[in-house]
């Protein structure tokens, strides 16, 4: 079984699937690295992982009839690691960008996806992507939204986190105006911590 074999079934699944330029031989494990703090895709839950991306992957590889061990791994750490070759197959939601295509094999999206903003429950003075001009951002490193924010958001300092929780922590103590995550799990951390943040619902500003 070839890269490209195992491209095209993995194809149909989604942007979570990327490849690295070489895969190892048939009978090899495959190391699968995901960021696994991102329900519903990619979670924890007791002593195995599940999730969307996690169940889709291995119905991928019993269809490849290969054995595969998850690799969990801080989101920008994962194509780094695929570069390197320590994983081989990333499972993760990942936006698809012409300078991730030079070099890794995306599958096709399965997932549209944007960005949206969260603020404390109780800011009064940022509705719009305008208002964020000139804030303290923080966000996950390696998302999309790093390149928004440094090519859009006007004299915003940017402070990259190595996690979504490690962001929304620097939220709930003040430390930051403001947290530009990567969908599509914003509507659960809300909803999970709505005395700190407003609704995405009401401020969707991306």
């Amino acid at each position: 079984m070839n890269r490209r074999q195992l491209l095209q079934l993995g194809g149909a699944v989604g942007p979570a699937m990327l490849l690295s330029r070489s895969v190892q031989a048939a009978d090899a494990e495959l190391v699968v690295g995901s960021n696994v703090g991102a329900p519903p895709f990619a979670f924890k839950q007791g002593d195995t992982y599940s999730g969307f991306d996690v169940e889709v992957w291995d119905e991928v590889a019993k269809g490849l009839n290969r054995t595969w061990r998850l690799q969990p791994m801080e989101f920008g750490a994962l194509i780094p690691a695929l570069q390197t070759h320590n994983i081989d197959v990333i499972v993760s939601q990942l936006f698809i960008k012409p300078e991730r295509r030079q070099v890794i094999d995306f599958s096709d999206p399965y997932y549209k996806s944007g960005l949206i903003a969260l603020t404390r429950i109780d800011n009064t003075t940022i509705y719009s992507a305008g208002d964020l001009a000139g804030k303290h951002l923080g966000t996950e490193t390696g998302t999309v939204a790093v390149g928004y924010i440094k090519e859009h958001i006007k004299d915003a300092t940017l402070e990259q986190l190595p996690s979504i929780n490690n962001a929304l922590l620097a939220l709930e103590g003040n430390t930051r105006r403001n947290h530009q995550p990567r969908e599509p799990r914003e509507d659960e951390l809300a909803a999970s911590s709505h005395k700190l943040f407003s609704s995405p619902t009401d401020h969707r500003i991306f």
